[in-house]
């Protein structure tokens, strides 16, 4: 099976790790992108391929947490602070 994933970036982000975050405003970065893995580690690789995250970034550094089968929130383990959410937007399957 093959996903085709959008990445929504959460751009304008409020709030502190006590009180919580509150995201202000996103955009989409990016619709286009096909993969048949959708684990942790080959999510970590398409962000940074995207150039969403820096390369430096390692896996134990961000939390990947699918919500409902389609949607995966994504912030900063450190913090909680949210950075975005892939979507699986389509599906197609293997040749």
């Amino acid at each position: 099976m093959y996903y085709r994933l959008k990445l929504i970036n959460y751009f304008d982000v409020w709030g502190n790790k006590k009180d919580g975050w509150d995201v202000n405003d996103a955009c989409i970065e990016w619709d286009d992108v096909w993969t048949c893995d959708l684990d942790d580690k080959t999510l970590l690789k398409i962000l940074k391929n995207t150039d969403f995250l820096q390369k430096n970034v390692r896996i134990n550094q961000i939390d990947f947490e699918w919500v409902n089968p389609e949607i995966c929130e994504i912030s900063a383990r450190k913090n909680h602070y949210p950075l975005g959410r892939l979507e699986i937007i389509d599906q197609k399957e293997d040749d």
